[in-house]
């Protein structure tokens, strides 16, 4: 299986799977910016095993919404 890595480009750090950032990324990530992601994330519908489904556009538009928050300050 090939490792899940940061998806902050640059930076290659192996996450979790479900995770979109390593935490010291995570952690530059504006709350409001965070706090739309994560809205985002729970509506997103979940398998019978509690994975989640393919990422619709919301989450998707937040997720590189944050990345792209992280982008600016580093």
């Amino acid at each position: 299986m090939t490792p899940h890595r940061c998806h902050v480009p640059g930076c290659g750090v192996v996450v979790r799977r479900g995770l979109l950032m390593c935490p010291r990324h995570w952690h530059l990530v504006p709350m409001r910016v965070g706090e739309e992601l994560w809205a985002a994330y729970r509506a997103l519908p979940q398998n019978a095993d509690g994975s989640l489904r393919a990422p619709d556009a919301r989450y998707v538009a937040a997720a590189r919404a944050a990345i792209d928050a992280v982008q600016e300050v580093r």
